[in-house]
């Protein structure tokens, strides 16, 4: 029997095989150690990401209730203003309703009834 011979049946291995699995094992822990340090970068990008997404969208929610906030003050506004003029339209109406001189109907009426008035005299 050879000194680097494995029994395998007793738990012993040959040195040739120990060296090749250890440097597989040793290869492997390397590579994991590189995944981890790439997933750690990467959960770093994502973290910063993530706050930077958040500070966005605070600000967008910031300038989405300034703009809801400034459409109910000119909503209000333009409903003053639409308040404003169907009063001037009244105002209006009521000024030109005294200014009119009388419909022809309405003289014919008015003439009758001063004749009506002057018959009963």
């Amino acid at each position: 029997a050879t000194s680097t011979s494995a029994a395998y049946g007793s738990g012993t291995i040959a040195k040739i095989d120990y060296d090749q699995k250890m440097a597989q094992l040793e290869a492997n822990v390397s590579k994991y150690e590189e995944d981890r340090i790439f997933i750690l970068n990467d959960l770093e990008k994502l973290e910063s990401d993530t706050h930077a997404f958040t500070e966005l969208s605070n600000s967008l929610k910031s300038k989405l209730r300034g703009k809801e906030d400034q459409i109910v003050r000119v909503k209000k506004e333009l409903d003053d203003f639409a308040q404003r003029l169907k009063n001037q339209e009244k105002e209006l109406a009521n000024l030109t309703k005294d200014d009119k001189p009388p419909s022809p109907q309405k003289a014919e009426k008015s003439a009758e009834n001063a004749e009506e008035d002057v018959e009963l005299r």
